[in-house]
């Protein structure tokens, strides 16, 4: 009886497979039941309740599918009824213990009778900030291997690949953990991109598909890379388990590699040990310069768990947690004073607190601060990436060193050849020296490296700007805006081109958008109500004013008055901006809109004193 009744349910339900709403309610009216009679004849029959009897199902023929077809995991994810391939990938994970794609790959190690694949079984978390650290140096250790791509990738003909390393799934759905499964992410991606050999999409780019319901083949196009590794983090009281896997999306996904660790705190001395010895033979140190060569610093646990809170706060990039970055930072820091890369991740916290903050007090010394973590972090790491391409940033912002800042990115480039900032950097730095080729395509490389970044995307923009390309920057500010619709400085970048342009109405209606994001309600009736000029003259009025939601930058203020050829006041405000040492000053006296300056000797001056090099010849 329940074995008849057993195969009638399966039977509607594979009817309905690919219907991700069919549920207790639509199958007790297709089997001819009421919803409770419905429940309890499947709880009475399988032991289960009928929510888990259909998933048991669906993850059943997924499994079938998987052994059996070529589909891929998130084609059968949507063929069994689950909407969101994530969520298939840990229903299937809970149900197996295994990704799709081991169980994929372990049908055909069967398949072949070859070596047998070691099943997972589930651990859980407790000390895992050095376990967290061993799976750090064995990933890497895997990828960046002389031999790891000879078998799968490296056939008979040379490519040129590129990796993006997707958020890791953290399995405990864990409000707490989350920043584990993060920071496992970020580690990784910083390691394989010391490789020279292969081109990193950066961790910011990568974490846009957080949660994501797309397919490898989707993401894989927008990042516009060859290759993808997921993995998951499932962590409980003694031990964590991570599962990684090496994905190909094109010309057909294909599952290169899988790895399944399961470490205990108890063995994880162990293991760190035996991969730290064996590391010079796994890793091709030939991707980093012979005097600048990692050390194994032995990572304090404690500290290295604050620290990945911190970064994990960090990258949210807003004011509190920044603040609150700093708190954990420092806390790491007091618990391993040696720890280099918290030192540095501190110096950056405090790099950004000194722009989101106005006081100038409270700016003097978030840059004191900024400057003794940077030198600390140089100190205690020398091969450390991060540190050398913040002190350039230190060195160009506050100091106006720009041969030091050239230096110190190239340094870190050294280290770090796929960081994207370093390469943003470096066209700044061309930018200054009237290089505009070479500052071009340094911002072409950052973009391409943090392609769904749009601060990246908009220096392109800024650099065709400053190159007098003026459709190639409209066309770029536009291309980023149809990635990033509501980033407020796109649109204050797009504008100013279209003043330059000469199309007013269209910089009104940008602008207009701008004042809009910055929920600036008065100067967006100003654009709604008023001609564009009118508009322009009441923002001046109140910029100079420093009225609150008016920017009061005095580089802004020289730009606007030169835009109005108010040419005697802009002079006076950059002017102002060198004596306030305005970070914005450098740049902005390179904009093409100061070109009827360009003879008055105190604009000449103020471009000496800044070190910078106009990048259109001065008329005699």
């Amino acid at each position: 009886m329940d074995e008849a009744f057993i195969h009638k349910v399966r039977s509607a339900l594979f009817d309905h497979m690919e219907d991700e709403s069919f549920g207790v309610a639509e199958l007790s009216r297709k089997i001819g039941l009421s919803k409770s009679q419905t429940l309890r004849k499947i709880k009475r029959a399988t032991g289960k309740t009928a929510s888990e009897f259909i998933r048991e199902t669906r993850l059943q023929e997924a499994a079938e599918l998987l052994k059996n077809q070529n589909f891929t995991a998130a084609e059968i994810a949507y063929r069994v009824g689950f909407g969101s391939p994530s969520y298939f990938n840990k229903c299937f994970h809970d149900r197996y213990g295994m990704t799709p794609g081991e169980f994929k790959l372990q049908a055909k190690v069967i398949e072949s009778a070859d070596t047998p694949f070691i099943p997972y079984t589930q651990k859980s978390h407790g000390k895992t900030a050095l376990i967290v650290s061993a799976l750090i140096i064995l990933f890497t250790a895997l990828f960046l291997h002389d031999n790891f791509f000879n078998k799968e990738l490296i056939k008979t003909e040379q490519r040129d690949y590129s990796i993006a390393v997707l958020p890791f799934l953290d399995l405990a759905e864990n409000d707490n953990s989350d920043y584990l499964a993060d920071g496992i992410t970020e580690a990784i991606t910083l390691e394989l991109a010391k490789n020279r050999t292969i081109r990193v999409i950066s961790r910011g780019s990568a974490m846009k598909f957080k949660g994501a319901k797309k397919s490898y083949g989707e993401i894989a196009r927008e990042l516009d890379v060859n290759l993808l590794l997921e993995g998951s983090v499932l962590i409980d009281n003694d031990s964590l388990s991570v599962i990684a896997q090496l994905i190909e999306p094109f010309p057909r996904e294909k599952h290169l590699w899988a790895g399944n660790y399961n470490l205990k705190f108890e063995n994880i001395l162990t293991i760190v040990s035996g991969i730290s010895s064996s590391i010079s033979k796994e890793i091709n140190l030939a991707v980093l310069p012979k005097d600048q060569r990692a050390e194994n610093y032995p990572v304090n646990p404690v500290a290295y768990d604050l620290y990945m809170r911190g970064r994990h706060l960090y990258n949210h990039q807003t004011p509190s947690s920044v603040q609150n970055a700093v708190s954990y930072l420092n806390r790491s820091i007091a618990v391993d004073s040696n720890f280099a890369p918290a030192f540095a991740s501190l110096a950056e916290s405090y790099i950004l607190l000194h722009k989101f903050f106005q006081n100038e007090e409270e700016k003097n010394r978030f840059e004191t601060l900024g400057r003794l973590a940077i030198d600390k972090a140089l100190q205690k790491g020398p091969y450390l990436a991060e540190a050398y391409i913040t002190k350039g940033n230190i060195l160009g912002k506050f100091d106006w060193d720009w041969e030091g800042m050239r230096q110190m990115t190239e340094k870190g480039l050294e280290l770090d050849p796929n960081n994207s900032y370093a390469h943003t950097q470096l066209s700044k730095y061309f930018l200054y020296k009237n290089n505009m080729p070479r500052s071009i395509q340094e911002a072409l490389i950052a973009e391409k490296l943090d392609p769904l970044n749009p601060r990246a995307g908009r220096i392109v923009a800024e650099q065709y700007f400053y190159d007098r390309q003026f459709e190639k920057s409209l066309e770029q500010f536009k291309k980023v805006l149809e990635l990033h619709p509501e980033d407020t400085f796109t649109y204050n970048g797009l504008g100013i081109v279209q003043w330059v342009l000469g199309e007013k109405e269209n910089a009104r209606m940008t602008f207009l958008k701008f004042q809009q994001l910055m929920n600036n309600h008065s100067m967006e009736e100003k654009f709604e109500s008023s001609s564009f000029d009118e508009a322009i003259e009441y923002w001046l009025s109140r910029a100079k004013k420093k009225e609150p939601l008016y920017c009061s930058n005095p580089s802004q203020v020289a730009m606007v008055s030169a835009f109005m050829n108010q040419d005697a006041e802009a002079l006076i405000y950059l002017e102002v901006a060198y004596a306030q040492h305005d970070g914005d000053l450098p740049s902005m006296l390179l904009r093409p809109m100061f070109e009827p300056l360009y003879q008055e000797p105190r604009f000449l001056d103020l471009v000496t004193k800044t070190g910078v090099a106009l990048n259109v010849p001065i008329m005699q």
